[in-house]
């Protein structure tokens, strides 16, 4: 159960760090969103009105390039139109829907505006060479004047940015609660080792043996193993001096009597022909010991007789 809890332990963990990981790398949205534009026509001046530059929260980063000088001021919207006068500009519009950014052209009975550097009517001013881009926070009762050199048409591409939020509050507390849960786990599994072993109990050095008790328990191995080789070459030994003594019973089946006569042996167990012996008593086996030592008394009795008869 202890080592249960500790994979529960760093599987929650490395779930926990790989969210909070994940939510700030690849499953984080933009940082910010841009749309742009692009304006046509011979207008020098272009106008972009306040409202739009706070259609989407956060501080405004306007490019503009498309000429050889670009020139960028803001101020109140009515100081900027008083400026514009009698020349024809370019009016950037909004679409709310769509989130996108066109424009229209304004026209008027002026070609030309006067250099716009160093007017009181800005309250910032700013000037580059090709292309211009300032981070800025206008007001919504302000707006943007983008000018070139006053008598070429003005810079033809503006683009506006907006930062996102795309900040992932739970991303810190999911890696902070994913390293305490490898702590604990990692704790867990040295508990749960510590636990077992105390479980199996201390373990036992066995003893080591001298020179003289692994000399004799490497003579016991030779001496079985010796006795083990010999017997088995003993084994078919054996059994040929088993046939041998088989067939010396069946050569002394017949049992010489006297010096001259002799009669089969006879199985003391096997019964006799009942056809054969007819009425007569059960025949004495002459293979009896008795019946042989009786038959050799009579010879002696004979012959003793015959040596008295001679005297």
């Amino acid at each position: 159960m202890r080592f249960v809890v500790a994979i529960v332990l760093f599987v929650v963990a490395f779930v926990g760090i790989g969210l909070g990981i994940a939510q700030r790398t690849v499953l984080a949205g933009p940082d910010h969103v841009t749309v742009e534009t692009t304006t046509s026509g011979t207008a020098p001046v272009t106008v972009i009105d306040g409202s739009i530059l706070n259609a989407l929260p956060g501080t405004q980063t306007i490019d503009a390039s498309g000429s050889e000088t670009v020139f960028l001021a803001y101020g109140r919207t009515a100081d900027v139109l008083a400026w514009v006068g009698d020349a024809p500009y370019n009016l950037l519009e909004w679409d709310t829907e769509a989130q996108t950014l066109g424009s229209s052209v304004q026209a008027g009975l002026e070609a030309t505006v006067p250099a716009p550097s160093g007017s009181d009517l800005w309250v910032q001013e700013f000037s580059g060479v090709e292309e211009l881009t300032r981070k800025i926070n206008v007001p919504a009762d302000a707006s943007i004047l983008i000018v070139g050199d006053g008598e070429t048409p003005a810079p033809s591409s503006i683009s506006i940015t907006w930062p996102l939020d795309n900040s992932a509050p739970w991303s810190g507390p999911l890696i902070v609660g994913g390293g305490l849960a490898l702590l604990a786990g990692l704790a867990a599994f040295v508990w749960a080792l510590l636990h077992a072993r105390r479980a199996r109990g201390p373990r036992r050095k066995q003893p080591k043996l001298q020179a003289s008790e692994a000399a004799a328990a490497a003579a016991g191995e030779a001496a079985q193993g010796h006795r083990g080789r010999t017997a088995a070459r003993s084994a078919p030994a054996l059994r040929r001096l088993r046939r041998r003594g088989r067939h010396g019973a069946r050569a002394r089946g017949l049992h010489v009597l006297g010096n001259s006569r002799a009669v089969p042996r006879r199985d003391p167990d096997r019964q006799p022909d009942a056809r054969r012996r007819g009425n007569r008593g059960p025949p004495r086996a002459r293979g009896h010991p008795a019946s042989a030592g009786a038959h050799h008394g009579a010879h002696r009795d004979d012959g003793r007789r015959g040596r008295c008869g001679g005297r």
